[in-house]
């Protein structure tokens, strides 16, 4: 990684610390400027888009300095995926500023500091409760007036523990599949949640994470842009190639020991 010749690392049959300790390391690690955050990229059921939850497995309970590099490095990493203009909603317990709940004034902290370009990237807003980030139904009862309410694509929690409970909500409950990585900041691959698997992306012009070169089409053996999508468990490694045009799965497959399997 710090000379140049990958591009990402991934997670397999190892302890996040083992990783993230040899990440970490000052003299042959890959820090940066930034504090290091976490990101779920999630396929919820019933909406239009892939939801952003960060910081779900790293920082406990960010100051603003903390939290505006995890502001940040979700914008650069959602940004990379090709959403140009990402929403960010900054999430709590209300959508106005009070002094009796803290994370409101964090979230205000974070839109000015935007509007002051501390932060690039996308368009910022918040305090906003959950359901006023993602509804707009709740938003139009609540006449709140918002480039990002209802159409969030990256939700901020105020800190670790609300962040997991609603990924994991998500996903147990709510049916949603994805993965989880480290976003920028000192940058690695990262993932803790009990599912994963490729999801569609519409917006982002095909399945998550990794686009490749390859698969003649069907017109003149000319090669035309799949995505390649990954998922290494601790015995077996999941594959699937995709059009990026329309998602369409052209090749699945499973390797497994000795075993091979295609479908």
């Amino acid at each position: 990684m710090r000379d140049g010749r990958a591009g990402a690392l991934m997670k397999g049959k190892l302890h996040t610390d083992e990783l993230l300790s040899a990440v970490l390391r000052r003299d042959t690690g890959l820090r940066t400027e930034r504090r290091l955050s976490h990101v779920f990229a999630l396929d919820v059921p019933d909406v239009d888009r892939i939801l952003f939850i960060t910081d779900a497995a790293i920082n406990i309970a960010p100051d603003l300095e903390t939290m505006k590099d995890i502001v940040q490095n979700a914008i650069d990493l959602v940004m990379a995926l090709g959403i140009e203009c990402p929403r960010t909603a900054l999430l709590s317990a209300v959508e106005t500023v009070t002094g009796k709940i803290p994370s409101t004034l964090l979230a205000a902290s974070i839109c000015k500091m935007h509007d002051r370009g501390q932060i690039v990237g996308g368009l910022i807003d918040g305090p906003l409760a959950y359901d006023n980030a993602i509804s707009m139904e709740a938003v139009k009862a609540k006449g709140i007036v918002s480039d990002v309410a209802g159409r969030a694509d990256i939700l901020v929690a105020p800190n670790l523990e609300s962040g997991n409970m609603i990924a994991k909500q998500l996903i147990h409950l709510g049916g949603a599949e994805g993965c989880g990585s480290c976003a920028r900041g000192e940058g690695a691959d990262h993932a803790d949640e009990p599912r994963r698997r490729s999801f569609r992306a519409p917006h982002l012009g095909g399945p998550c994470p990794a686009p490749c070169r390859g698969a003649a089409n069907e017109a003149g053996g000319r090669m035309k842009p799949v995505w390649l999508v990954l998922n290494i468990g601790s015995s077996t490694v999941k594959f699937g190639l995709f059009d990026v045009a329309d998602a369409r799965p052209l090749v699945r497959g499973l390797i497994g020991g000795s075993a091979f399997s295609r479908g």
